[in-house]
């Protein structure tokens, strides 16, 4: 079976005993068949295990590993994988049935491709009658909109695009060091897309769980937690860039301040040090952008009056902070 796979299904597992089942039961009923899923089990506590090995089909390997994190489990799933592509689902989250024959299909009539991805639906806790559509950042638009985007936010869900594995394995791997925090598919992304061909899918079949009371999107929206998880994946692009000589973009820092803006404007007022502290990067952003961006220019008459000693700011501690 090796050779005749197609896509590796590469999903996480964490405590996900109530969900997990339902996404393994999706992953066998796609009408492609030459798939292989491979879970990782992080360390969970509860039952989470013991309702994956209810399944017996071949296509499925079990893995375990001392709790971690996603990146690491990922990580371990890449290397044991053979599929030509990847497919990263998280364990509460669902496909449909044509999923994959129809990614696979985009990827056939593009063969430059390295990254394949399309819109996705989401829906809250297991009420999958009520779903919003969404679409990938810089979808229809010029390539510049995705590459700007991509910097500070992950494009799309997880599980909305296919990439090559031998375009990830092993230069592109996930930054297991930012596993304790809530962003790490946005320090994924940004160097997998850098300088790649990507092909818009026109079908759906993603759906995207969201708003449950461990949910790693609502901790990112949060607090201290979000900001530094922001900042922590804004560092980890910064340092790919640098590793190629480049640094980012107006457009790429015109991301940030907009995507910092939007946390400032989510922030209680009685959280004074994070203002300042979301304050001072959006300050430090702004004098990245072009001063003939006209967005920009009514947030600099805001943040005149800051003065940031540095240009960039390294949170995570894997990027330097350039002067």
């Amino acid at each position: 079976m090796k050779g005749m796979v197609e896509v590796s299904i590469i999903t996480p597992l964490f405590n996900k005993e109530q969900y997990v089942g339902e996404t393994i039961k999706c992953t066998l009923d796609q009408t492609l068949s030459a798939i292989e899923m491979i879970i990782i089990d992080n360390g969970s506590t509860d039952g989470s295990m013991a309702k994956a090995r209810q399944f017996h089909d071949a296509r499925i390997q079990l893995f375990e590993l001392p709790r971690r994190g996603p990146g690491a489990a990922r990580n371990l799933g890449i290397e044991q994988s053979s599929g030509r592509w990847l497919l990263f689902l998280d364990a509460d989250d669902l496909i449909e049935p044509n999923y994959l024959a129809n990614r696979l299909a985009t990827a056939t009539s593009n063969p430059s491709a390295a990254v394949v991805a399309g819109p996705w639906e989401e829906f809250d806790g297991s009420d999958l009658s009520h779903r919003t559509l969404r679409y990938p950042a810089g979808w229809r638009e010029p390539r510049s909109k995705l590459d700007a985007a991509a910097f500070a936010f992950a494009p799309w869900a997880l599980h909305a695009a296919i990439v090559r594995r031998d375009h990830v394995f092993p230069s592109r791997m996930w930054n297991e060091a930012l596993d304790t925090l809530p962003s790490e598919d946005c320090a994924f992304w940004f160097p997998v897309l850098h300088d790649t061909c990507v092909a818009w899918s026109e079908s759906g079949g993603a759906l995207y769980r969201k708003n449950m009371q461990d949910s790693r999107d609502r901790a990112v929206k949060s607090g201290s937690i979000g900001f530094n998880a922001c900042l922590s994946a804004i560092d980890s692009n910064v340092h790919s860039l640098s590793r190629l000589g480049l640094k980012p973009s107006s457009a790429q820092a015109a991301t940030v301040v907009r995507v910092l803006s939007a946390m400032l404007e989510r922030t209680a007022k009685s959280e004074k040090e994070l203002t300042a502290q979301i304050q001072h990067q959006i300050h430090a952003w702004l004098r990245e952008t072009a001063y003939t961006d006209p967005r920009m220019f009514f947030r600099r008459m805001v943040f005149r009056e800051w003065r940031a000693p540095t240009r960039y700011h390294a949170l995570a501690g894997n990027a330097p902070t350039l002067l």
